[in-house]
Order: C-alpha cells, then structure tokens, then sequence
C-alpha cells in the first residue's frame, strides 16, 4: 500500500522560488540589511582609536572626587509674585463667587481673557 502525502501548494511554491532563484533571494537579504541603518560599511568614521589619545585627556582618579547634591544647583524660588499689566486674575470663592446651593453641583467659573490691545 502506497501513503500519500498532501501538501499545501503555498508552502512548495516558496520552497521552489528559493531554489530557482538563490541570486534574487540573496540580494532581498542583502537589501533588507542595508536598509537597517548601519551606516559603517558606506560612511566609516574617520576618528581617533581611544588608546591613541593622549593621557591628558583621560578622566583622572574618580576616588578623590566629592559629590555635590543637585538640589543645590536650582535657583531658590521667587517668594512672591507681583502683578503686572497684563495678568489674569481669578476669584472663586465655593458656593459664593458664581453662587450654588449647598444640594447642587457647583458651576464652572467663568474665564475670560482680555482681548489683544
């Protein structure tokens, strides 16, 4: 008795273009890596190899520093603000500046800009 094995027509028509076709597959494997962004083969970096450099401009002994603390570097906050020409200011006080009833959802308050002069 004979067995016989079904394939799927999908599965032995891409086997059979990778045998037919090895240069074209080779050049899409090859397109598809130079489109990754690797830059080294057609532009190299013309620079200086590290153990070149001179000592000088080698970062010394770590051990010795000191850390400083970050918070340190911000400037201190202004303590009050004044008001210049041009400010907006709101007033809200709840359930009084716009008036609510202690049952109700307070509304929004309004907000206007003032136009451009």
């Amino acid at each position: 008795m004979k067995t016989m094995v079904l394939r799927d027509k999908n599965q032995q028509n891409s086997r059979s273009l990778l045998k037919a076709r090895p240069s074209q597959a080779l050049a899409l494997v090859g397109m598809t890596l130079m489109l990754t962004g690797c830059t080294v083969l057609t532009r190299p970096i013309d620079g200086v190899p590290a153990k070149r450099l001179p000592p000088q401009f080698f970062e010394g002994d770590r051990s010795n520093l000191i850390p400083i603390d970050i918070s340190l570097l911000s400037q201190e906050e202004p303590r009050d603000y004044p008001l210049a020409a041009g400010d907006v200011l709101g007033v809200m006080v709840d359930q009084i500046l716009p008036f609510s009833k202690p049952d109700e959802v307070p509304q929004l308050p309004p907000v206007h800009f003032p136009e451009p002069q």
